[in-house]
C-alpha cells in the first residue's frame, strides 16, 4: 500500500506514488475521487487550474475532519477507494483548454473574502524606544468592529503577536488578510 507525508491542506501529486499519480492526474477539474487514506474513507477533487495551466494536487471535498486530524509531516497510507475505479492508462496527457476560465473569487458564508483582518504599521526605528512608541496594531474580525491593540509591540512581540492569531485562525479554518 503507498504511502506519503502530509505536507500541505491539498495532497500534490509529486508526493505521491507514480501509479496513483497518473490515476489523479488524468482526473478532469474539480473532478471527484474517493480515497482511502489510513482505511478512512474520503472524497477529493482535483484542483482548479491556474494561469499557468492545470494545478497538480487534490484537495479535500468530503472527510475534512480527519484530513485535520493527521499532523503535518505524518506519513499516511493512500488508496484509491470504491467508485473511484481501476487505474486507466493513457497514452497521452489531456489536451489543455482553449480559453482558461476566469477564477472566482472565494467568499465565505457571509460573503467576506476574509474572516479576520490584521494590519502592523510600524517605523524602520532602529533603537527599542522608537520601535515601542511607533509600532501599532490594528484588526477587525468577522462582524466586529475594527479596533486598535492597545499594547506596546517591539518587532519580536508583533511577530508573537501575529504568529498566535495566524495559529487561531487556522484552527478555526478562517482566513486572514496581513
Amino acid at each position: 500500500m503507498p504511502y506519503s507525508t502530509k505536507r500541505d491542506d491539498c495532497i500534490w501529486l509529486k508526493h505521491l506514488s507514480p501509479d496513483l499519480r497518473l490515476v489523479l492526474s488524468r482526473l478532469a477539474e474539480s473532478e471527484p475521487v474517493c480515497l482511502n487514506l489510513n482505511g478512512h474513507e474520503t472524497v477529493w477533487c482535483r484542483m482548479r487550474s491556474g494561469p499557468h495551466g492545470p494545478t497538480q494536487g487534490i484537495r479535500v471535498t468530503r472527510g475534512h475532519e480527519f484530513w485535520r486530524s493527521v499532523p503535518r509531516g505524518a506519513g499516511f497510507s493512500v488508496e484509491l477507494g470504491a467508485g473511484s475505479g481501476p487505474p486507466v492508462a493513457v497514452s497521452e496527457p489531456a489536451a489543455k483548454p482553449e480559453h482558461p476560465r476566469q477564477q472566482a473569487p472565494v467568499l465565505d458564508n457571509d460573503g467576506r473574502f476574509f474572516g479576520e483582518y490584521l494590519f502592523a504599521d510600524y517605523s524602520g526605528a532602529a533603537s527599542r524606544y522608537g520601535q515601542r512608541k511607533s509600532i501599532k496594531v490594528a484588526f477587525a474580525k468577522a462582524h466586529f468592529p475594527a479596533s486598535v491593540d492597545s499594547g506596546v509591540f517591539t518587532r519580536e512581540s508583533l511577530l508573537d503577536w501575529m504568529h498566535r492569531k495566524l495559529l487561531d485562525a487556522s484552527e478555526c479554518g478562517v482566513r486572514v488578510c496581513l
